[in-house]
């Protein structure tokens, strides 16, 4: 094997080729996402208030409002099914950016999330969990970030 294919093999192409080793993405898209995610994290409240989907739970639904609050199954529920829209949100804009195979998507969105978000490592331990537990709210999210990216990008 010569050294240039060895080469190629270990770091892969960015030429968007399939690659044998790392990731399918490359450095451009995840910078774009990050950047996005940078982007929902300091619009999301307020474009929210504009265009609040029916049935995401208001911040003043789920948010914490004394200590009466951490034992409310209800205000808990609501902020579960937020963080799923949030989550589809998040991932229905990575997805806008992304160029690499799908089953690198997960692994894109997190990183875009840990590198984009204010204490993105805590947002992206979730992920994949909201999803399957309120499905219906991270779809929401997901068809969202159509209307979020026209608004923003």
């Amino acid at each position: 094997m010569s050294h240039g294919l060895l080469l190629k093999l270990s770091i892969g192409y960015s030429s968007g080729e399939v690659k044998l080793f790392g990731k399918s993405y490359s450095s451009k898209s995840l910078t774009l996402a990050t950047n996005a995610m940078r982007i929902i994290d300091q619009e999301i409240t307020f474009d929210f208030m504009d265009y609040a989907p029916d049935g995401i739970p208001k911040d003043h639904e789920w948010q914490m409002s004394g200590l009466g609050s951490i034992f409310d199954r209800k205000r808990k529920i609501k902020a579960e099914k937020r963080v799923a829209f949030n989550q589809g949100l998040m991932t229905g804009v990575a997805d806008y950016f992304f160029d690499g195979s799908p089953s690198d998507l997960d692994k894109f969105v997190k990183t875009a999330v840990i590198d984009g978000v204010v204490k993105g490592k805590t947002v992206a331990k979730d992920f994949g969990k909201m999803e399957r537990k309120h499905p219906k709210e991270f779809s929401i999210g997901y068809q969202y970030a159509e209307g979020f990216i026209e608004r923003h990008f």
